[in-house]
């Protein structure tokens, strides 16, 4: 979450009149400063993770839970929420479930000993209690009040995060299908990264082909002490019965990759701040690898207009193409307009290879004010 924090020095000068007045008089320099405090979001926004040489989940297979035994099987745990009651029976080869009332699922009791990893599951309803007829997966299971989970229902996909017992809006959301009773569905959650979280999900009609495409895909920052970095895999068994069967846990190592394209951050590295004189030092911790760019664009007018340093500050008309070097931004910050006593910065990032990424990891402003 940003947070920005104002470090002013209040020691200032000023000269009496003969007459008893003050003369306007300029405060020395003072310190606006705009800390990422958690880094994580504001390295290049589009990471993606590919798993395997192919970018596919393949191998290797690490659960797979075709043929059930007949009987209670002690490796999966019901729980509940609500008023919701659950009962299983495992026959045939499958994990049979009722639920009323309310929805719940079942979790694995193996906690995965990695973070990277892919659940593939097919469930048959046979009805609902509820007139969205959902189906879904849920990754990260550490308790009925904390995992990811992936659902599909009126006609739409979603992927939330129910974090402390409290549902987060939807990190993402597609166009999807109404579930039908009697039809097999297969689906697919995957989920990548400690901190830098990456959720992919689809759905499908079984006796269909699998679309080659996620149907979604969202990105999440965790804390580094996040209890959701191990979780259990589960299954939900919303209000209504039916069954699950070929329940398949993939693994892989990840590769953390970046896309090539052009991608921005903007944030008002001063606001709200009246009668500034000069912008005196523009201050900016970064991390450029050999090859990739950063570059800016800054606004004294609230984004309505960025401009561009090229022998003066002039509108930027091309975008990323004419933006300035951080060098040249710095150079010439004394010089950039104070009329409106506010500075808006636009930071393009571009990976060169997409296996590193430009950063910003502070940025602070000195400049003079008149009283």
């Amino acid at each position: 979450m940003k947070k920005l924090s104002l470090i002013i020095f209040l020691l200032c000068s000023c000269v009496q009149n003969q007459g008893g007045s003050y003369d306007a008089f300029i405060l020395p320099n003072q310190t606006y400063v705009y800390d990422f405090s958690n880094t994580a979001s504001f390295t290049y926004n589009t990471t993606f993770i590919t798993l395997d040489s192919t970018g596919a989940y393949l191998t290797p297979l690490f659960l797979e839970i075709d043929k059930f035994d007949d009987g209670v099987d002690t490796d999966w745990t019901p729980f509940t929420t609500s008023l919701a009651t659950i009962s299983l029976n495992e026959t045939g080869g499958r994990l049979y479930f009722d639920c009323t009332n309310s929805w719940a699922g079942v979790h694995y009791n193996v906690v995965p000993l990695y973070t990277d990893y892919m659940l593939y599951a097919e469930v048959t309803m046979s009805s609902w209690d509820l007139a969205a007829k959902p189906i879904g997966l849920i990754s990260r299971f550490v308790n009925n009040s904390n995992f990811y989970i992936a659902q599909t229902f009126g006609n739409t996909h979603y992927l939330y995060k129910r974090e402390a017992g409290i549902w987060l809006p939807p990190l993402n959301t597609a166009a999807g299908f109404t579930p039908v009773a009697g039809v097999t569905y297969a689906m697919k959650l995957r989920i990548s990264g400690s901190t830098a979280v990456v959720i992919q999900y689809k759905a499908w009609d079984k006796s269909g082909a699998e679309p080659g495409a996620w149907s979604l895909t969202a990105f999440e920052n965790e804390p580094p002490n996040t209890t959701f970095k191990n979780g259990a895999l589960a299954l939900t068994c919303f209000a209504g019965d039916g069954y699950w069967d070929n329940i398949r846990l993939y693994n892989g190592a990840s590769t953390t990759n970046y896309s090539t394209s052009i991608s921005t951050l903007t944030f008002p590295l001063v606001t709200g701040v009246a009668s500034v004189e000069q912008w005196s030092g523009l201050n900016m911790d970064i991390t450029l690898p050999v090859g990739d760019v950063l570059r800016f664009e800054a606004s004294a007018d609230g984004g309505a207009t960025y401009l561009t340093y090229s022998g003066g500050w002039v509108t930027n008309v091309g975008g990323f193409a004419t933006a300035m070097s951080l060098s040249t931004f710095q150079n010439n910050i004394t010089s950039f307009p104070t009329s409106s006593s506010s500075l808006l910065i636009r930071a393009y990032f571009q990976s060169a290879t997409g296996s590193t990424t430009p950063q910003i990891n502070s940025a602070s402003l000195n400049y003079k004010i008149v009283k």
